[in-house]
């Protein structure tokens, strides 16, 4: 019989006793009863799953048939199903699996029952490439890691580094440039026992690479290295843990993509000099020969120029623009579709008029008298 309420029943007697023969009772057919559904119960296990996979199937138990009944032959029996609500590209992370529906003929279901699924990340990719760090082999700048042997412009990178073999998580996240190098600043000073871990960072899909770990050691200061607030672009004598290094550091980009114009005076003469040590005074010059208006122009802009805290930016001077050219692969970013200013008055023609200053294109490597109302290139330099 069905489940349903005031359903028709026939109540059967059974007499008992010594004399149970001599009696008959008649059946009662009179009355009604409500037939209640047997309960099911549904459940469902915890799953994994790899980022990028296919979604797991669920399978759904059901257990609580009457005795001699099953799924398979139960009247209209349509199983529960399970699902997550999650995709093979969800987040990782952990999942609640609940069940819903089923139905079948005189049975109801319990499907209060959950599950898990843990999608788990996939496997961190390696850093590629021979890692290398050094610090400046002299008494200053000792907290100034170059590190080498990254891809070119390197993203999604982090480092811990150790002292006296415990590491601390420092930096989250630094910039690699085009020639796959980064620089790191240190709290204290590095030695030969500071140790730096490097590994691709941990995103919502991957776990984090495997660590590249690499020792420092001191180092001379050498051409395309960072220091000094920019990147070394001339060196004048040999460095050692006794003496100084002296040269020119070149700022890591240029002021502006679009350029400035040296001045607004085309017969001014500023009486500056082509000499190597001569772009701070030259640029200074300029300075005070342009007045109030300035502000506008390339002197006056690698003047105010702060990278790396320091405020002796200058625009430099015709032999140093030549020495910069000669190693610019080396230091990086610079344009070779525009020419770039010294702050070197300089003509053709004789005696100078005041019109024209050393330019230089570093792309092809021309030499030009250009106009100083012309709008050209500016990389900032100074003294170390």
């Amino acid at each position: 019989m069905d489940v349903g309420i005031d359903k028709p029943v026939t109540v059967y007697y059974t007499i008992s006793g010594s004399d149970a023969g001599n009696y008959y009772l008649n059946n009662d057919t009179s009355r009604t009863a409500s037939i209640a559904p047997v309960l099911l119960t549904a459940t469902v296990g915890d799953y994994t799953q790899t980022y990028g996979e296919a979604i797991p199937t669920f399978l759904v138990d059901v257990t609580g048939f009457v005795p001699n009944d099953n799924a398979i032959i139960a009247s209209g029996y349509s199983s529960p199903t399970a699902t997550a609500g999650t995709t093979s590209t969800s987040a990782a992370g952990i999942y609640t699996i609940r069940i819903t529906g089923g139905s079948a003929r005189n049975y109801s279901f319990n499907v209060n029952d959950t599950g898990t699924l843990t999608i788990q990340k996939l496997t961190g990719a390696a850093i590629s490439g021979t890692i290398d760090g050094y610090y400046p082999n002299s008494n200053e700048g000792q907290t100034i890691i170059n590190v080498t042997g990254f891809s070119p412009n390197q993203t999604g990178i982090e480092a811990e580094i150790a002292y006296y073999d415990t590491f601390i998580p420092y930096y989250p996240d630094f910039a690699i440039d085009s020639r796959g190098r980064t620089i790191l600043y240190l709290p204290s000073p590095a030695s030969t026992t500071t140790k730096i871990r490097f590994r691709v960072k941990e995103t919502s899909t991957h776990a984090p690479g495997p660590a590249t770990e690499i020792t420092l050691a001191p180092r001379p200061l050498a051409i395309g290295d960072y220091y000094g607030g920019g990147i070394v672009a001339y060196i004048s004598s040999s460095s050692t843990l006794a003496e100084e290094t002296n040269g020119l550091i070149a700022a890591k980009s240029d002021i502006t993509t679009t350029g400035l114009a040296w001045s607004s005076s085309t017969n001014t003469v500023v009486g500056t000099s082509a000499d190597y040590g001569k772009g701070l005074s030259n640029s200074d010059k300029i300075m005070n020969s342009s007045g109030a208006s300035s502000f506008s122009f390339a002197a006056f802009n690698a003047r105010y120029y702060n990278g790396g805290g320091y405020n002796d930016w200058f625009l430099p001077s015709k032999d140093e623009l030549i020495n910069i050219h000669s190693v610019f692969n080396q230091i990086g970013n610079f344009s070779t579709s525009g020419a770039y200013w010294s702050s070197t008055e300089l003509s053709f023609r004789l005696p100078y008029d005041g019109s024209t200053v050393y330019a230089l294109e570093f792309g092809s490597n021309t030499a030009s008298w250009s106009w100083k109302t012309e709008t050209l290139l500016v990389r900032p330099v100074r003294y170390f």
